[in-house]
C-alpha cells in the first residue's frame, strides 16, 4: 500500500507545479507499442485520473473475491486521513 500512496502524492506534487499554460496545448507521447500520439493535455490528464478509477475497481474486486477486506482507496479519503486540502 505504501507504493500506491507515494504515487498518489506524486500526482499531487505534479498538479501543484504544473504550468497551467499546458492545458491549452497538446501532449505528445509514444504509446507502449511505440506509436507517436498527440492529444489535448487537459483531456489526457482527465483520462489518466478516470482510468485510475478502473484499476482501483479491479484491485477492489480481486481483494474482495479472495476474502480480504478492501482498504479505502478513494483519493479524497486519503487526503482527509492525511489532513491535506481536499
Amino acid at each position: 500500500m505504501f507504493e500506491l500512496e507515494s504515487r498518489a502524492y506524486n500526482w499531487i506534487d505534479l498538479l501543484k507545479h504544473v504550468d497551467v499554460e499546458k492545458f491549452g496545448h497538446d501532449l505528445h507521447y509514444k504509446t507502449s507499442a511505440g506509436q507517436e500520439m498527440s492529444l489535448p493535455y487537459a483531456a489526457t490528464l482527465l483520462h489518466v485520473f478516470n482510468h485510475g478509477t478502473h484499476h482501483r475497481g479491479q484491485v477492489t474486486a480481486a481483494l474482495t473475491s479472495m476474502g480480504y477486506p478492501c482498504p479505502e482507496m478513494d483519493m479524497v479519503y486519503m487526503l482527509i486521513e492525511k489532513n491535506l486540502p481536499v
